[in-house]
Protein backbone atom coordinates (compact mmCIF):
# COMPACT_ATOMS: atom_id res chain seq x y z
CA UNK A 1 0.00 0.00 0.00
CA UNK A 2 2.89 2.47 0.93
CA UNK A 3 4.34 1.84 -2.45
CA UNK A 4 1.05 2.80 -4.34
CA UNK A 5 0.76 5.78 -2.19
CA UNK A 6 4.49 7.17 -3.64
CA UNK A 7 4.01 6.28 -6.70
CA UNK A 8 0.92 8.31 -6.91
CA UNK A 9 2.77 11.00 -5.34
CA UNK A 10 5.77 10.73 -7.67
CA UNK A 11 2.84 11.10 -10.54
CA UNK A 12 1.11 13.92 -8.98
CA UNK A 13 4.68 15.86 -8.47
CA UNK A 14 5.47 15.17 -12.01
CA UNK A 15 2.46 16.51 -13.37
CA UNK A 16 2.49 19.61 -11.28
CA UNK A 17 5.90 20.03 -12.89
CA UNK A 18 4.89 19.53 -16.29
CA UNK A 19 2.46 22.03 -15.83
CA UNK A 20 4.79 24.65 -14.83
CA UNK A 21 6.76 23.81 -17.72
CA UNK A 22 4.21 24.76 -19.87
CA UNK A 23 3.73 27.72 -18.36
CA UNK A 24 6.77 28.77 -18.58
CA UNK A 25 7.24 27.86 -22.56
CA UNK A 26 4.14 29.55 -22.88
CA UNK A 27 5.24 32.68 -21.39
CA UNK A 28 8.88 32.25 -23.56
CA UNK A 29 6.99 32.22 -26.87
CA UNK A 30 4.39 34.98 -25.62
CA UNK A 31 7.63 37.17 -24.76
CA UNK A 32 9.27 36.16 -28.15
CA UNK A 33 6.01 37.13 -30.82
CA UNK A 34 5.58 40.50 -28.74
CA UNK A 35 8.71 41.37 -29.30
CA UNK A 36 8.11 40.61 -33.17
CA UNK A 37 5.36 41.93 -33.55
CA UNK A 38 5.14 45.04 -31.46
CA UNK A 39 8.80 46.11 -31.47
CA UNK A 40 10.39 45.31 -35.05
CA UNK A 41 12.90 48.17 -35.65
CA UNK A 42 14.59 49.97 -33.44
CA UNK A 43 14.69 52.53 -35.30
CA UNK A 44 11.47 54.85 -36.99
CA UNK A 45 11.11 58.11 -38.73
CA UNK A 46 10.17 61.69 -36.31
CA UNK A 47 6.84 60.93 -38.41
CA UNK A 48 5.79 58.06 -37.11
CA UNK A 49 7.55 59.14 -33.49
CA UNK A 50 5.20 62.67 -34.10
CA UNK A 51 1.69 60.26 -34.51
CA UNK A 52 2.96 58.30 -31.19
CA UNK A 53 2.84 61.44 -29.61
CA UNK A 54 -0.54 62.66 -30.37
CA UNK A 55 -1.76 59.24 -29.41
CA UNK A 56 -0.01 59.31 -26.18
CA UNK A 57 -1.65 63.07 -24.95
CA UNK A 58 -5.33 61.28 -23.86
CA UNK A 59 -2.79 59.40 -21.12
CA UNK A 60 -2.10 62.30 -19.78
CA UNK A 61 -4.92 63.09 -17.50
CA UNK A 62 -4.91 59.69 -15.88
CA UNK A 63 -1.69 60.63 -14.30
CA UNK A 64 -3.03 63.53 -12.72
CA UNK A 65 -5.12 61.41 -10.51
CA UNK A 66 -4.45 62.82 -7.44
CA UNK A 67 -4.06 66.91 -7.83
CA UNK A 68 -3.42 67.31 -4.11
CA UNK A 69 0.57 65.30 -4.69
CA UNK A 70 3.64 67.55 -5.44
CA UNK A 71 6.03 66.94 -8.23
CA UNK A 72 9.69 66.40 -7.52
CA UNK A 73 11.73 67.96 -10.43
CA UNK A 74 15.53 67.24 -10.47
CA UNK A 75 17.77 68.24 -13.03
CA UNK A 76 20.16 65.62 -13.83
CA UNK A 77 24.09 66.09 -14.57
CA UNK A 78 25.53 63.10 -15.60
CA UNK A 79 28.90 61.84 -17.32
CA UNK A 80 29.78 58.45 -18.39
CA UNK A 81 29.71 56.90 -21.87
CA UNK A 82 27.42 56.15 -24.87
CA UNK A 83 28.39 53.75 -27.63
CA UNK A 84 31.81 53.37 -26.45
CA UNK A 85 32.29 57.53 -26.32
CA UNK A 86 32.88 59.68 -23.23
CA UNK A 87 29.42 61.45 -22.71
CA UNK A 88 27.57 63.91 -20.63
CA UNK A 89 23.65 63.80 -20.42
CA UNK A 90 22.18 66.80 -19.27
CA UNK A 91 18.37 67.44 -18.22
CA UNK A 92 15.03 67.59 -16.29
CA UNK A 93 13.44 64.84 -14.83
CA UNK A 94 9.82 65.27 -13.29
CA UNK A 95 8.11 63.06 -10.70
CA UNK A 96 4.71 63.38 -9.98
CA UNK A 97 3.85 60.58 -7.36
CA UNK A 98 0.17 59.19 -7.68
CA UNK A 99 -0.07 57.32 -4.31
CA UNK A 100 0.83 56.81 -0.87
CA UNK A 101 2.78 54.15 -1.90
CA UNK A 102 5.86 56.34 -4.02
CA UNK A 103 4.22 54.88 -7.32
CA UNK A 104 4.42 58.28 -9.85
CA UNK A 105 5.18 58.73 -13.49
CA UNK A 106 8.48 59.89 -14.54
CA UNK A 107 9.28 61.97 -17.39
CA UNK A 108 12.40 63.99 -18.60
CA UNK A 109 13.53 65.66 -21.89
CA UNK A 110 17.36 66.78 -21.98
CA UNK A 111 20.00 66.38 -24.18
CA UNK A 112 22.86 63.63 -24.26
CA UNK A 113 26.33 64.85 -25.78
CA UNK A 114 28.60 62.01 -27.17
CA UNK A 115 31.44 62.09 -29.48
CA UNK A 116 31.47 66.26 -30.19
CA UNK A 117 27.31 65.70 -31.05
CA UNK A 118 24.20 66.68 -28.95
CA UNK A 119 21.28 64.50 -29.43
CA UNK A 120 17.68 65.21 -27.96
CA UNK A 121 16.85 62.13 -25.73
CA UNK A 122 13.34 62.48 -23.75
CA UNK A 123 11.78 58.95 -21.62
CA UNK A 124 8.88 58.68 -19.43
CA UNK A 125 6.87 56.16 -17.73
CA UNK A 126 5.11 54.55 -14.45
CA UNK A 127 8.20 53.88 -11.62
CA UNK A 128 6.42 50.37 -10.86
CA UNK A 129 6.69 49.39 -14.34
CA UNK A 130 10.38 50.07 -15.01
CA UNK A 131 12.23 50.60 -17.44
CA UNK A 132 11.34 53.53 -18.75
CA UNK A 133 10.62 53.94 -22.62
CA UNK A 134 12.21 56.47 -24.47
CA UNK A 135 14.01 57.86 -27.54
CA UNK A 136 17.50 59.51 -28.41
CA UNK A 137 16.78 61.63 -31.75
CA UNK A 138 19.86 61.01 -34.02
CA UNK A 139 18.76 63.36 -36.86
CA UNK A 140 15.57 64.82 -37.90
CA UNK A 141 14.52 61.79 -39.32
CA UNK A 142 15.93 59.32 -37.44
CA UNK A 143 14.44 57.93 -33.85
CA UNK A 144 16.43 55.62 -31.80
CA UNK A 145 14.40 53.74 -28.98
CA UNK A 146 15.75 53.06 -25.83
CA UNK A 147 14.97 52.01 -22.07
CA UNK A 148 16.53 53.60 -19.23
CA UNK A 149 16.45 52.52 -15.68
CA UNK A 150 17.64 56.18 -14.30
CA UNK A 151 18.21 55.49 -10.48
CA UNK A 152 19.81 51.63 -10.07
CA UNK A 153 22.43 52.14 -7.41
CA UNK A 154 23.26 55.11 -8.44
CA UNK A 155 23.69 54.28 -11.97
CA UNK A 156 21.77 55.84 -14.92
CA UNK A 157 21.59 52.98 -17.32
CA UNK A 158 20.63 53.22 -21.31
CA UNK A 159 19.61 50.57 -23.38
CA UNK A 160 18.43 48.91 -26.01
CA UNK A 161 14.79 47.43 -24.22
CA UNK A 162 14.38 44.16 -26.13
CA UNK A 163 13.35 41.71 -23.85
CA UNK A 164 15.83 39.32 -23.62
CA UNK A 165 16.58 36.16 -21.53
CA UNK A 166 20.38 37.45 -21.18
CA UNK A 167 21.76 40.68 -19.72
CA UNK A 168 20.30 43.72 -21.78
CA UNK A 169 22.66 45.11 -24.46
CA UNK A 170 23.28 48.48 -22.22
CA UNK A 171 24.33 51.26 -25.05
CA UNK A 172 25.15 53.71 -22.17
CA UNK A 173 25.93 54.45 -18.53
CA UNK A 174 26.11 57.23 -16.06
CA UNK A 175 26.92 58.95 -13.06
CA UNK A 176 24.52 61.39 -12.33
CA UNK A 177 24.19 64.21 -9.29
CA UNK A 178 20.27 64.86 -8.93
CA UNK A 179 19.95 68.89 -7.96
Amino acid sequence: MSNVKKRNQKIIIGGVLLLFLGIAGCMVIFSVVSFIFDTGSNVESSSERSQVDDDDDSDNQDRSANPSSQDETYILDCEGYFSNYSATLEGERVYSPYNALGDGYVTFRGTLTANGWDYPMEYEGYTNTAPFDGFIEESRDQILHIAVLDNTAGNFIIYDGRPTLQAPDIWGEFDCRWN
